[in-house]
């Protein structure tokens, strides 16, 4: 079971790679982030990460429901709880503190924050009428205090434990059962 799991991994990061390779070049050019090669290969990795630990919370759900039914229903409200509390919709100031945790285990919250200091370093834009208007309002881009390799670490991070619980699930939840008559 731990081959099967452990190549399953292994056969889907390839895949993810290519197709959001293909995805990212097509939609950094197109949307006209910031024309750097530094940039445009972090934003590659920055979404490869956040697809992957991604697909790993849809998997350890998805070994840890009962049915397939429930897998379908708990897949949606856990990323949409990922995307509220990301920081994007909500900034993590107005988030109360009895909720305020769910914060530090959104992936959406360290892609956000990855994308945007790769997008604006130091949390302010660069050039332009957009950084004249943040400089005269004392506002910055700026989601948390990790940088942009200190969320990708974290994304990695959260990818590594979900990736644990699908496994730890696959071993207790769904444990094979063998026939052994034969």
């Amino acid at each position: 079971m731990s081959a099967y799991y452990g190549a399953k991994v292994l056969a889907e990061a390839p895949r993810s790679l290519v197709f959001n390779a293909a995805f990212g070049t097509i939609l950094y050019w197109s949307v006209g982030l910031r024309a750097s090669a530094s940039a445009f290969l972090f934003f590659l990795l920055a979404l490869w990460t956040t697809t992957m630990t991604a697909e790993a919370l849809a998997l350890s759900i998805s070994i840890a429901a009962p049915t397939p039914a429930v897998a379908i229903a708990l897949s949606p409200s856990a990323v949409v709880l990922s995307l509220l509390f990301g920081g994007f919709f909500i900034p993590g100031a107005r988030i109360g503190p009895w909720v305020g945790w769910l914060r530090w285990v959104s992936f959406v919250h360290y892609a956000f924050a990855a994308l945007s200091e790769n997008q604006f370093p130091g949390g302010r834009p660069v050039g332009g009428a957009a950084a004249a208007a943040a400089a005269a309002a004392g506002r910055s881009a700026r989601v948390n205090s990790l940088g942009r390799w200190g969320n990708v670490a974290a994304l990695v991070g959260l990818m590594v434990v979900f990736r644990l619980l699908g496994y730890v699930a696959l071993r207790t939840v769904r444990r094979p059962r063998f026939n052994r008559s034969l």
